[in-house]
């Protein structure tokens, strides 16, 4: 890599005490692969070359809690709808277009309808 050039490696997210059990939950959720699992890191491939890694906070490594979004074309039935691990669910004033989630460790997913 030549100077200058920087390359996208990951999202971080916290993951409590225990990261495996955040890897876990939002593969199960999302369908996403798990790389690599310790409690104090834990990372998943959600794209061809896009990662979110989950770690837990110390010293050396101050973790906070961190945001995506994910877009869609419909805000109907979500992947954790039903799943009582995510929580805080808060909706845009625009016909709903935005509409977010918290989950245990405070990271914050939004999600987009698009407008075709």
């Amino acid at each position: 890599m030549s100077q200058g050039k920087f390359l996208f490696y990951s999202f971080n997210f916290a993951g409590g005490e225990d990261t495996r059990e955040a890897a876990k939950l939002y593969a199960e959720s999302f369908g996403w692969e798990i790389l690599m699992e310790s409690p104090g890191h834990s990372e998943l491939r959600i794209g061809q070359g896009v990662i979110i890694v989950f770690s837990r906070p110390t010293a050396v490594c101050p973790v906070t809690p961190g945001t995506i979004t994910l877009v869609t074309t419909s805000l109907g039935k979500l992947p954790f709808e039903n799943n009582d691990s995510f929580f805080t669910r808060e909706g845009s004033t625009s016909a709903e277009a935005y509409v977010s989630y918290l989950d245990p460790w405070g990271n914050r997913i939004w999600f987009y309808q698009k407008k075709d």
